[in-house]
């Protein structure tokens, strides 16, 4: 089961992006966990205790809990966070999900999900999950991987892959006809894997100018509630994926790379 995870803060977007997490795992039935960073107060600064006084920690855990509970019920979603200290980014791991901003880091651990500046996933309705695929046979495990996420979120699926133009082929043919057989045969499990777990999906072709812009702009029309990528094995800054973080305004999924 995945845990769901955001790091608390006041500001605007902070503030949606706890809303989003909360309602992530509310959708999934996963735990959430709010990260607030560790007191760097040193421990000296806490004798006032002696004194009858509340240690600065305490205080500060104590307004934390307050202010997301506060928020959490104003959306009706009656979850009950669990609060942890510490960089929600460098101590996370692996079957996690960490709710944040677009500049995510490529790490093995756990999976990312940008909100993209909405409070849910279904801010636009309860559109499919959009899920590209290439030509790479080793991408067709992270694909299902993508597949088991949009099942347990109850959504839909969009199968997408964009390909170059082939010289010398006639226009009015359809894109697929464009497709390596590598890429053909990642789609052919990729919608036998659908199948078998009984998910309503559609698979599309298209030659678009650039795999940012054709993933983008599709999930768009098609009022896609989330783009779910993976990234390659051996890629880092650089990929395709950092190209839809970049462009994308539809929430975006990236499962971590598998060493």
């Amino acid at each position: 089961m995945h845990e769901v995870n955001v790091a608390f803060g006041i500001t605007p977007r902070a503030q949606r992006e706890l809303i989003f997490a909360a309602k992530l795992a509310s959708r999934l039935g996963s735990p959430l966990h709010v990260w607030r960073p560790r007191q760097l107060i040193p421990e000296t600064l806490d004798a006032g205790e002696r004194f009858g006084q509340v240690p600065v920690q305490r205080v500060e855990a104590t307004h934390v809990a307050d202010r997301v509970r506060r928020l959490i019920d104003n959306v009706q979603l009656g979850a009950r966070p669990v609060f942890v200290v510490g960089t929600v980014e460098a101590e996370s791991g692996p079957g996690q999900i960490i709710v944040g901003r677009r500049d995510l880091r490529v790490h093995d651990g756990a999976a990312h999900l940008a909100p993209m500046d909405e409070i849910a996933l279904e801010a636009r309705g309860w559109g499919p999950v959009c899920i590209p695929f290439g030509n790479a046979p080793e991408s067709t495990n992270a694909c299902r991987r993508l597949l088991d996420l949009a099942w347990r979120l109850m959504l839909p699926v969009r199968f997408y892959h964009t390909t170059w133009k082939m010289e010398g082929v006639a226009d009015a043919l359809p894109p697929s006809v464009h497709m390596m057989p590598a890429a053909i045969a990642v789609k052919a499990a990729l919608e036998e894997t659908a199948r078998r777990r009984r998910m309503t999906y559609r698979t599309v072709i298209e030659t678009a100018a650039s795999i940012d812009e054709g993933v983008c702009r599709f999930a768009l029309r098609e009022g896609c509630s989330l783009i779910a990528l993976s990234r390659g094995e051996h890629v880092g800054r650089g990929s395709y994926v950092d190209d839809i973080l970049a462009r994308s305004t539809t929430p975006v999924y990236v499962e971590p790379r598998r060493s």
